[in-house]
């Protein structure tokens, strides 16, 4: 809380920041830094910067858990009572791989289900729903 709550204006000018953002980095994160090589600790401007808190590969694991609402919700829909069906497997071969990326996610699979798709399947799969 020195950061925070100095106790006057000249407090906070004399505050060497670099030096307590990397000695609180070194604590918590227990990485070794340059002042294991002898810079000491007010080595960087490490606190002046930021990561993004959803970016890369963060915000497209999300997608994986969509994908499995949509998959559930399919599979209850189409192939839950039999798996290996060979008409619905064709009508799933036609409807949705053969359109592949030729028209929009979404058409195809409401063209495949017949209707809008629904989370029903997916809470009932992680047992959340009778």
């Amino acid at each position: 809380m020195t950061v925070h709550e100095p106790e006057s204006h000249e407090d906070v000018e004399k505050l060497k920041v670099s030096e307590k953002y990397n000695n609180l980095r070194k604590e918590i994160s227990q990485l070794d830094g340059p002042e294991v090589l002898g810079e000491g600790s007010a080595w960087g401007n490490g606190q002046a910067t930021f990561g993004h808190l959803i970016g890369g590969y963060d915000a497209g694991y999300y997608g994986y858990l969509s994908s499995q609402v949509y998959s559930a919700d399919m599979f209850y829909t189409v192939f839950a009572a039999d798996p290996m069906n060979p008409k619905e497997g064709r009508r799933y071969r036609h409807t949705v791989l053969e359109r592949g990326g030729s028209q929009d996610e979404m058409q195809t699979l409401e063209d495949f289900l017949g209707r809008k798709p629904s989370t029903e399947a997916f809470y009932r799969e992680l047992g959340l729903s009778k």
